[in-house]
C-alpha cells in the first residue's frame, strides 16, 4: 500500500511539471500572435498613409439617358489598388454617394474623387438619347445622271433631331459613306440607314438621263385633209431613248396638246416640239386634198387562216377612183426578205386584196408599188414601197430535259395498288417540255385560227378540253414551226417524222404530249420529295387548301429541279399514255396503252387533296370528255 502511495506522488508531480511547461509554451505562442496582430495593424496604418494619388474608375463614359444603362465607379490608388475608405466621390461638384449611376435627363456629367486632400482627375460622362426609330432624309428624290446633280443625306430620330454617330447608309445594300450622291448612270436607287439593330425605312432615288437633243419622229409626213387620217407622235433623246415628260408639241408655231394630228384643211403644216429650253428640228407636213393621193397602204393586217396553209389577206385600200386597177397583178410585188411571194388578188369598189399564198407568224414582208397610172396616164413619180411585221406566235416556253434514269411509282407504299410496284426507267433521249402549262393566252392563238371565241385569263392554265384538242393543238403548233405532225387526229396514234404510225416516241419529232414516264421524270426532277419540287406542298402546289375554288396563274408557285412550274396542282394534265397497270420489269422509253379506253392524268389540280399531288400520283380520263380541272403542257423531242 505504502509502495503504490509512492508510485502515484511521483505521477502528480511529473504531470504537474508537464503542465506547468505546456503552459509556458501556449504563452510565448500567444505573445508571439498578439506581436504579429500588432505589426499587422502598424502595416495597415502605415499603408492608408501611403495613398498619394487617387484615381476614379467608370466602366464607360457613355449611358443612353433612359434609366436603365448604368456606369459603375470605383477608386485606386497610385497602385491600381481598390480604396473604399476615407473616400468621397463628386457628381457636377456635389458629393455623391452611390456606387453606379443612371439618369433620364440628357447632358454632360462631371465625376471626380477625393480621398482628404488629395482629388483625382475629372471625368466627363455624357448621356445621350435613346434612338428607337431612325430617318434618313433625302433632300431630293430626282435628279439627272451628270455627275452635277447632287442628293444631300441626313439621319434624324424619333424626334427629328440629327445623329451623326455610329449611323451606317447604305445604297443598293452596300455600305454607303458620302454625305452627298451624285452619279452619271440613269436608273432607280435605293438608300436606307441603319444605327445598331434599328433600320429605317427605304427611300428610292430616281435618276433620269440628262436630255441634251430632242428628236421629233412622225409615222407619216402627208395625210388627208378629211379629218380622219391621222399622223402620231413621238421623242427621243440624243440616245434614241423615247421621252414623254416635259414635252411640248407646236403645229405653226402654237402649242398643240393632242396626240395626234389631223385637220380638214390642206396646205403645209410644221411641227417641233420642245423639252424645257431644247428645241427639235422642224418637220414639214403635207395636207393634201383626197384627189391628190396617189395609192397608199393604210390597213395591213391577218385575217383568219384559210384551209391549212396559213393562208392569210393583206387588204390595200385606193382613195382615189381616177386609179387605173387594171393589170395590178404587174404593178404590185410581196417579198419576204428578197424572195417574192406568190399571191391572189381581187379589186372591189376602191380596195385591193391580196391574198397570199403562204404567209408566216413573226415575219417582215415588203410591198413595193411601181407604173401604177391615173386616169390622164400620169405615172407615180416614185415607186411606193411600204413593210410590215405579221405578229408574233406566243408559244409556250419550253425548258431542255437530259435523258436519265429514274424509280417510277409509289415509293412509299401508301397509295392504291395501281400506282405500285415500283420500277426502273429509262429514258435514253433528250426532249424539252412546257416550263407552264398551256395559257389561255398561247391556246388563243389556235382558237383564232379555227374560228372560236378565245378566252380571257390569259395567265391561267387552258382548261375544259378533251384529249384530242389537247392533240390538235399540239398538231397546229408543229404546223407554225414546219415540224411533221406527231399525231393521226382521227384515232390518236403516233406518227414519225415520215407520217406513219409508230410505237417508238423516240421517232415523234413534232409537238406532243408527255408520255407518263416523261411526266414522273421531270416532276421527281432528280430530287427526292414527296411533291414536284418540296416537301412543304403550300410552297410549290395551288390545291383545295390554298386555292380560291379555281385554277391560279402560272409559274405563281416554286419551281421544281428542272426550273418546271406547277406539275403538282393547279389543274391536272393529259398525258399521251393509255392507263396500263405497273408491273416491276425494267422499261426504256416506255408508252402506254394505245388502245386504252382512259388517257392517264397527271399532276392533281385545285381541287385535289394532297396525296393527289405527289409525283407518283396517277389517275385518268375519258379522253373526249372535258373538265374544269384538266388542263396540258407540251413536249418536243430535242
Amino acid at each position: 500500500m505504502t509502495k503504490n502511495i509512492k508510485i502515484f506522488i511521483i505521477f502528480v508531480i511529473i504531470f504537474s511539471f508537464y503542465s506547468c511547461s505546456s503552459l509556458k509554451k501556449e504563452n510565448v505562442k500567444s505573445e508571439k500572435k498578439s506581436e504579429v496582430k500588432k505589426e499587422n495593424v502598424k502595416d495597415k496604418i502605415e499603408k492608408k498613409i501611403e495613398i498619394i494619388t487617387v484615381n476614379l474608375i467608370l466602366d464607360k463614359k457613355e449611358i443612353l439617358s433612359n434609366n436603365k444603362d448604368i456606369i459603375k465607379l470605383k477608386v485606386t490608388n497610385q497602385d491600381n489598388k481598390e480604396v473604399t475608405e476615407g473616400i468621397k466621390i463628386y457628381l457636377n461638384d456635389k458629393e455623391y454617394k452611390e456606387k453606379e449611376f443612371k439618369t433620364n435627363k440628357l447632358g454632360e456629367y462631371i465625376f471626380y474623387a477625393k480621398y482628404k486632400e488629395i482629388e483625382s482627375e475629372k471625368i466627363t460622362v455624357i448621356a445621350k438619347m435613346e434612338i428607337t426609330k431612325i430617318n434618313l432624309i433625302l433632300d431630293k428624290k430626282k435628279i439627272l445622271s451628270n455627275n452635277k446633280d447632287i442628293i444631300r443625306l441626313k439621319v434624324t430620330n424619333q424626334d427629328n433631331k440629327e445623329i451623326t454617330e455610329e449611323i451606317e447608309i447604305y445604297l443598293n445594300d452596300k455600305e454607303y459613306k458620302e454625305k452627298e450622291f451624285k452619279t452619271d448612270k440613269a436608273g432607280k436607287y435605293i438608300f436606307y440607314v441603319k444605327y445598331k439593330e434599328i433600320e429605317s425605312k427605304k427611300n428610292i432615288v430616281v435618276v433620269k438621263k440628262e436630255i441634251t437633243k430632242i428628236n421629233l419622229i412622225l409615222d407619216k409626213k402627208e395625210i388627208i385633209a378629211d379629218n380622219k387620217q391621222k399622223i402620231s407622235y413621238k421623242v427621243n433623246d440624243q440616245d434614241n431613248d423615247e421621252v414623254t415628260e416635259k414635252i411640248k408639241m407646236f403645229v405653226n408655231d402654237e402649242e398643240y396638246k393632242e396626240k395626234e394630228f389631223k385637220t380638214d384643211k390642206t396646205g403645209e403644216y410644221i411641227f417641233y416640239v420642245k423639252y424645257k429650253e431644247i428645241e427639235s428640228e422642224k418637220i414639214t407636213v403635207l395636207v393634201r386634198k383626197i384627189d391628190e393621193i396617189l395609192p397608199k397602204i393604210t390597213q395591213i393586217y391577218l385575217e383568219k387562216k384559210v384551209k391549212d396553209d396559213l393562208l392569210r389577206r393583206i387588204v390595200i385600200v385606193i382613195f382615189s377612183e381616177k386609179i387605173k386597177t387594171e393589170d395590178l397583178e404587174n404593178k404590185i410585188k410581196l417579198y419576204s426578205k428578197d424572195e417574192l411571194v406568190e399571191y391572189l388578188i381581187e379589186t372591189e369598189d376602191r380596195r385591193i386584196k391580196i391574198t397570199p399564198k403562204k404567209m408566216e407568224y413573226g415575219s417582215t414582208y415588203t410591198i413595193k408599188i411601181d407604173n401604177i397610172l391615173d386616169m390622164y396616164d400620169n405615172k407615180l413619180e416614185k415607186p411606193e414601197e411600204f413593210k410590215f411585221k405579221t405578229i408574233n406566235l406566243i408559244k409556250p416556253k419550253l425548258m431542255d430535259i437530259k435523258k436519265g434514269e429514274f424509280i417510277m411509282g409509289d415509293e412509299v407504299g401508301d397509295l392504291w395498288e395501281e400506282h405500285r410496284p415500283t420500277h426502273n426507267v429509262t429514258l435514253t433521249y433528250d426532249f424539252s417540255i412546257g416550263k407552264y402549262e398551256v395559257t389561255n393566252e398561247e391556246y388563243n392563238f389556235y382558237l383564232k385560227e379555227i374560228g372560236q371565241k378565245s378566252e380571257k385569263d390569259n395567265q391561267v392554265p387552258r382548261t375544259n378540253i378533251t384529249w384530242f384538242d389537247a392533240i390538235k393543238y399540239c398538231n397546229w403548233l408543229s404546223k407554225s414551226d414546219n415540224l411533221p405532225l406527231a399525231y393521226d387526229e382521227k384515232n390518236g396514234d403516233l406518227l414519225d417524222a415520215q407520217g406513219k404510225k409508230t410505237k417508238f416516241i423516240e421517232k415523234v419529232l413534232g409537238y406532243r404530249l408527255p408520255t407518263e414516264a416523261e411526266w414522273e421524270y421531270v416532276a421527281r426532277s432528280n430530287d427526292a420529295y414527296k411533291y414536284s419540287g418540296s416537301n412543304n406542298v403550300d410552297e410549290i402546289a395551288i390545291y383545295s387548301e390554298n386555292s380560291i375554288s379555281k385554277a391560279g396563274k402560272v409559274g405563281k408557285k416554286k419551281k421544281n429541279g428542272f426550273n418546271v412550274y406547277d406539275m403538282s396542282g393547279n389543274v391536272w394534265e393529259w398525258c399521251n399514255d393509255g392507263f396500263n397497270e405497273y408491273d416491276s420489269k425494267k422499261l426504256i422509253n416506255p408508252v402506254g396503252d394505245i388502245d386504252s379506253e382512259y388517257k392517264i392524268i397527271r399532276g392533281g389540280s385545285w381541287k385535289s387533296i394532297k396525296y393527289e399531288l405527289r409525283n407518283a400520283s396517277r389517275d385518268s380520263f375519258y379522253p373526249s370528255i372535258k373538265n374544269t380541272e384538266i388542263g396540258f403542257r407540251i413536249v418536243k423531242n430535242k
